[in-house]
């Protein structure tokens, strides 16, 4: 039996955090319109939206890309506004720069200054930062809790009355006399117009569709789940440009997260998304290299008890002419015939409100 053709005026496939944003943006300005998302896991916000580190980046990390660290800061106001309740602002953010950094502690000041990020030399925290930090500073930057953020979207998309299709697994998309048809098993619906924000699956939607896919960089990250004693419950501790990691308390958690940059990421692949990666096995034996590794730099780990990990993952646009990445938020357009399917790629948390434009623009 052929299934009950659906109807609806957008469909987003994806639901995640960029999606439920697309999803209630799209309902503020225009409520007459039907939307829907359509998820393939059972709930929304199951895959990137709960594996990230919670950093909510306002630009320190980016003295490297100064484009990326402005629109991270330029951000920072939109994303109070829409989440505040989900960002921990009692967070004590230190940055430390080594001795062997690609950056001087002068040129991060005025990095820093030029980006309109608050920063405050301090004198250097012995029990945190290692004798390899030359300069420690404390910074503005924080976390974000991503359930209570999810909680926030979620109740949008529900006061929006946003349609919502889940464990429903998109097979292809293709064009119908009005519109875009699209199926999977045991459902199929026709949409005016269709943002995938797929994330990492874009590419396996378009080549089961024939269209072209998009270059991509994908990384998948290992953080370590760590507990630290009580006072450093709200310390943040990160060095950056050279030796690299980046140790965060977590709310959502319940502890604070670790990414150690030489032994952060475990696997990479180009246009296609890579296999999951669980080796439960492997994980504390990486935690211990990463510890050995930092402790020296950062000998708070020496305290840290082990409680095991996540895993991330980080789909980057990958420009073919050069081979380089960026992790900004894009909107791309105009795949094979069909002028009605757009493709949302993800970048920061902070960064969501980038794509805004351009989908107001599509949308009229």
């Amino acid at each position: 039996m052929m299934p009950t053709v659906a109807h609806t005026d957008v469909a987003i496939i994806g639901g995640g955090f960029y999606g439920a944003l697309l999803a209630n943006e799209i309902k503020a300005r225009q409520p007459t319109l039907e939307v829907m998302i359509i998820e393939k896991e059972k709930a929304l916000f199951t895959q990137a939206s709960s594996t990230n580190q919670g950093q909510f980046h306002m630009g320190y990390m980016y003295s490297a890309d100064p484009a990326l660290a402005r629109e991270c800061a330029d951000n920072v106001e939109r994303f109070m506004d829409t989440f505040g309740d989900a960002v921990d602002s009692d967070m004590h953010s230190l940055y430390g720069i080594h001795r062997q950094s690609q950056i001087s502690a002068d040129d991060f000041a005025g990095f820093c200054a030029g980006a309109g990020l608050a920063l405050k030399p301090v004198k250097r925290p012995r029990d945190i930062f290692g004798d390899d930090i030359d300069t420690s500073f404390l910074t503005s930057e924080k976390t974000f809790d991503s359930a209570v953020m999810q909680r926030i979207l979620m109740q949008k998309l529900l006061h929006n009355r946003v349609g919502l299709l889940r464990g429903v697994c998109i097979d292809r998309i293709a064009a119908a006399a009005q519109g875009l048809d699209i199926s999977a098993d045991s459902h199929a619906i026709r949409a005016a117009r269709v943002f995938n924000v797929t994330f990492a699956d874009i590419n396996r939607l378009h080549a089961q569709s024939g269209l072209a896919p998009i270059p991509l960089q994908h990384d998948t990250f290992l953080h370590f789940v760590l507990d630290l004693p009580q006072q450093y419950r709200d310390t943040a501790a990160t060095v950056i440009r050279g030796p690299y990691a980046s140790l965060l308390p977590s709310n959502f958690r319940q502890g604070h997260v670790l990414a150690s940059g030489k032994f952060r990421r475990v696997q990479s692949s180009h246009v296609d998304k890579p296999p999951s990666w669980q080796d439960t096995q492997t994980a504390p034996a990486v935690w211990q290299q990463a510890v050995d590794e930092a402790s020296s730099y950062l000998p708070l780990l020496h305290a840290a008890c082990y409680r095991g990990y996540t895993v991330g993952t980080r789909s980057a646009y990958c420009d073919p002419a050069t081979g380089e990445y960026s992790s900004k938020a894009m909107v791309f357009r105009d795949f094979g015939g069909l002028p009605d399917y757009h493709v949302v790629l993800g970048g920061k948390v902070s960064c969501m409100f980038d794509v805004l434009d351009e989908v107001r623009r599509i949308i009229g």
